[in-house]
């Protein structure tokens, strides 16, 4: 399986307006990227959706061999997925995480991770 690098921006509003985060929030942080995770591949865009703050400053993006993509705000990132949640079937693979670093942005948490 290909290797894919994602940096997920996981904004949990409730921490929004925190700096410095407990292991406790860290674990809620990390939660919230696993619930997205496991409704992306499982096709599952209703549950896909309430991970995503609705927020013009949400942000998604990855690279691999293929190249790099990113996009900024829900409505587009909802938009960018419209047709794989119309179009594919779901997955049973197996994700590993590498997680990276979960750190304070101005409007709120962030995480860097790698995904196989």
């Amino acid at each position: 399986m290909k290797k894919i690098v994602f940096m997920l921006s996981a904004v949990v509003f409730w921490l929004a307006s925190t700096s410095c985060y407990s292991q406790d929030d860290k674990a809620a942080i990390k939660a919230v990227i696993e619930k997205e995770t496991t409704s992306f591949f499982g096709v599952d865009k209703k549950n896909w959706e309430v991970n995503w703050l609705d927020a013009p400053y949400t942000f998604w993006c990855y690279a691999d061999s293929t190249g790099a993509s990113s996009l900024e705000g829900t409505e587009k990132i909802k938009k960018n997925f419209d047709e794989y949640f119309r179009t594919a079937k779901p997955s049973k693979s197996k994700i590993e995480r590498t997680w990276l670093e979960i750190k304070s942005m101005a409007k709120g948490p962030t995480s860097d991770l790698c995904r196989r």
